[in-house]
């Protein structure tokens, strides 16, 4: 069984970015907020889908794997396998 995991940036400011994230693309509630300033992140509500801390835990490396090679925070960032 593969997994996609899906997030959308909602918001940013100098101090912090917010991502929906989920497995289900037309339906993305859950939220992480990530530091601008060091890449912390917390997640701010958990995706109720059934592995919701497994998909944060998925994408999280994919958004500042991508921040670091480029120093922007994508808009959109794609996890499948």
């Amino acid at each position: 069984m593969g997994i996609y995991v899906k997030a959308v940036k909602k918001s940013e400011t100098n101090k912090t970015v917010t991502y929906a994230y989920g497995d289900n693309p037309d339906h993305l509630e859950g939220i992480i907020e990530l530091s601008a300033e060091d890449l912390s992140w917390k997640i701010e509500k958990q995706s109720s889908e059934k592995n919701g801390i497994f998909l944060a835990l998925t994408i999280i490396p994919r958004i500042t794997r991508t921040y670091k090679a480029t120093g922007e925070f994508p808009d959109v960032v794609y996890k499948q396998s």
